[in-house]
C-alpha cells in the first residue's frame, strides 16, 4: 500500500510558545517511525518557530491558508510569496473558512491555481453539511466542489484532496470506513475523469473528521483512503502520536 500520510491541522489552537512545545513533543516521540509521512500546519505566526523544531526531522510543516495573489493592499493576508519561503504545503477549502468565513469555490480555484504557479502543495478540503447528506446531495457537493476547486489546475501532481464531512468535524461522530470509502471511490472516479485513470489514481485521498487512534487504521485499510487530516486531536501529543503509530502498523 502507499505510504500514509497523516496531517495535523492545529487551527488557531496554539500560541507560539505552545506550538514550540507541541513541535518538540510530536519530534521526540515520531521521528524515528519509519514508513509513515507526518504534515503538521501550525497558525501562521508559529510556522517558522515550529521550523526550527522540526528542522532536519521526517516532519514536514504546511500553512493552514492563503490568499491567491502574489502582493497588494490585502491587509492580513498571506501570499504564496510568504508561505513558499517557510514551506511547501498549505490547506484551502477548509470548510471551516467556506462556512463561517463565506470562502467561495471561486477563492477556492484561485488558491489552488497559486499553489501550483509557486509549486506549493495543496490539500483541498472538500464535504457536505448533515442536512446535504440527509438529502442525498453528498456526491453532488462533493462533485461540486472538486470540479470548481482544481478550475483552473491542468498538472495535479502535487495536489491532494480531503473528504470532511461536516457533520463529523470536531462532533466525534465520524463517517463509518465503509461510509468514507464510498464517497471517496466517487472522488476517485471524478479525479480519474478529470485528469485521466493513470494521473488520477495517483492523487492522495485523505479522511478528515472524528479520527481517533481506535478508527484510523480501519480508515487508512480502505481501498481509497490514503491519510487523514487530523484537527481537534492533532493539538494533544498524546491522541496523535497514538494515531500516528496505529497508521503505522499498517505499513
Amino acid at each position: 500500500m502507499p505510504v500514509p500520510i497523516i496531517a495535523a491541522n492545529w487551527k488557531m489552537t496554539t500560541t507560539i510558545k505552545e506550538a514550540k512545545a507541541l513541535a518538540g513533543s510530536i519530534r521526540s516521540r515520531l521521528e524515528k517511525l519509519k514508513g509513515i509521512q507526518i504534515l503538521v500546519f501550525p497558525p501562521f505566526p508559529a510556522i517558522e518557530s515550529v521550523l526550527s523544531i522540526l528542522s532536519k526531522s521526517r516532519i514536514a510543516i504546511g500553512a493552514q491558508n492563503m490568499y491567491f495573489s502574489d502582493r497588494g493592499p490585502y491587509t492580513g493576508e498571506v501570499s504564496p510569496e510568504m508561505v513558499v519561503e517557510l514551506c511547501k504545503y498549505v490547506i484551502l477549502g477548509h470548510s471551516e473558512r467556506r462556512l463561517l468565513l463565506n470562502e467561495s469555490d471561486q477563492e477556492v480555484a484561485l488558491k489552488i491555481q497559486a499553489a501550483s504557479k509557486y509549486k506549493i502543495k495543496p490539500i483541498l478540503c472538500i464535504g457536505e453539511t448533515f442536512q446535504q447528506k440527509e438529502s442525498d446531495q453528498a456526491k453532488q457537493v462533493i462533485e461540486r466542489q472538486l470540479y470548481a476547486g482544481t478550475e483552473y489546475l491542468e498538472n495535479p501532481t502535487d495536489l491532494m484532496v480531503a473528504y470532511e464531512p461536516i457533520w463529523a468535524i470536531g462532533t466525534g461522530v465520524a463517517a463509518t470506513p465503509e461510509e468514507a470509502q464510498l464517497n471517496m471511490e466517487y472522488i476517485r472516479a471524478c479525479l480519474e475523469k478529470r485528469y485521466g485513470a493513470e494521473s488520477g489514481r495517483k492523487i492522495p485521498l485523505l479522511y478528515g473528521g472524528s479520527v481517533t487512534k481506535e478508527n484510523v487504521s480501519r480508515f487508512i485499510y480502505q481501498k481509497d483512503i490514503d491519510g487523514t487530516l487530523i484537527g481537534q486531536a492533532s493539538v494533544n501529543p498524546d491522541s496523535f502520536v497514538n494515531i500516528v503509530t496505529q497508521a503505522a502498523k499498517l505499513v
